[in-house]
């Protein structure tokens, strides 16, 4: 499904039988749910995609894709963009072969996203745009993940949190000048541009993804999490954790009730998608 506002297949043998994906049907289908709210916000630039639960062909082939993405607000038609890249990544996914290398395949998807937003921009305003995008594939027991920006992925696991992806946020290149003394501390807290992002759809040349080269095997119990800064920036961990020992439905009703019980004046749009291996 797409929501806005919202194993690898062997060449050689052939497609897998409906037979094979059946036997493996509980490993493969984790249940997924998510919140996508508009939060204070005067407009919903959020957007989600995951692949169809049901297409147990797709799931065995291809595995199971999610996708958030968070457009920009701070820069013009944050909404369209998220919405390419939901789109794109939909399209990619249901239509183009994979090779075996499920981790380029994601890399490959984010960059024709990212093409696809570009030509939008092109065509429409020229206006400098953009979009995070976090995205995982869960194929064969194992998770593969990209990232761009500062959306996370979170793997739940024996009542922790563990983020899998790094964030593209200028803080990180200023602890590194810190580190080897090309900046001081004075220097270093005074700045106040330390969540910019410096990596994000839309840009013209996106020369840095975050994804991993080594899946994460899941386990029973792990739940997968994927959400946009209007989570994180709002829930601590501990409240996060409490969520996530519930179902996948409650953990999502849980999000949104704890959200909106702060009632920041401030809130930014927020998404979270949910993927429970129970």
């Amino acid at each position: 499904m797409i929501g806005f506002l919202g194993k690898k297949a062997d060449r050689n043998k052939g497609k897998r039988t409906i037979e094979h994906s059946e036997a493996q049907k509980k490993e493969l289908m984790p249940e997924i749910s998510e919140v996508s709210q508009i939060g204070a916000r005067e407009s919903q630039q959020d957007s989600y995609y995951h692949s169809d639960l049901s297409d147990y062909v797709l799931a065995h082939e291809k595995g199971i894709l999610a996708v958030v993405a968070d457009g920009m607000g701070g820069l013009a038609n944050g909404a369209e963009i998220s919405g390419i890249v939901t789109a794109s990544m939909k399209e990619y996914f249901s239509k183009v072969p994979f090779s075996e290398d499920v981790s380029s395949e994601l890399v490959k998807m984010i960059h024709v996203a990212n093409q696809d937003a570009r030509k939008y921009i092109r065509n429409t305003s020229g206006d400098v745009s953009g979009s995070t995008v976090v995205a995982v594939d869960f194929i064969d027991g194992k998770l593969y993940f990209a990232s761009v920006g500062d959306s996370r992925i979170y793997l739940v696991r024996r009542g922790g949190m563990i983020q899998l992806n790094r964030e593209h946020v200028y803080i990180r290149d200023l602890l590194m000048d810190k580190a080897s003394g090309n900046i001081g501390m004075d220097e270093f807290m005074k700045n106040n541009e330390k969540k910019a992002l410096t990596h994000f759809i839309g840009m013209d040349e996106l020369d840095q993804i975050d994804f991993n080269l080594n899946p994460v095997k899941i386990l029973p119990h792990d739940k997968v999490v994927l959400m946009t800064d209007g989570v994180f920036g709002t829930l601590s961990e501990n409240e996060m954790c409490k969520a996530m020992r519930m179902s996948a439905d409650n953990a999502a009703r849980r999000i949104d009730e704890c959200i909106a019980g702060k009632k920041k004046p401030t809130q930014d749009n927020y998404t979270a998608l949910i993927m429970d291996f129970n």
